[in-house]
């Protein structure tokens, strides 16, 4: 299922962030927006 997180740029949540980190730990495939493209990410190494 699709989540969509907003950071603020300037002053980030920190609760967003660490949902946001655990997920990425836990093997979340992530969409990082990039200008026109939108980049993916997902944790590399065990």
């Amino acid at each position: 299922m699709a989540k969509y997180f907003d950071v603020h740029p300037e002053n980030p949540q920190q609760r967003t962030i660490s949902k946001v980190a655990d997920m990425i730990r836990s093997g979340a495939l992530i969409g990082l927006p990039d200008g026109l493209l939108l980049r993916t990410g997902m944790p590399t190494g065990q």
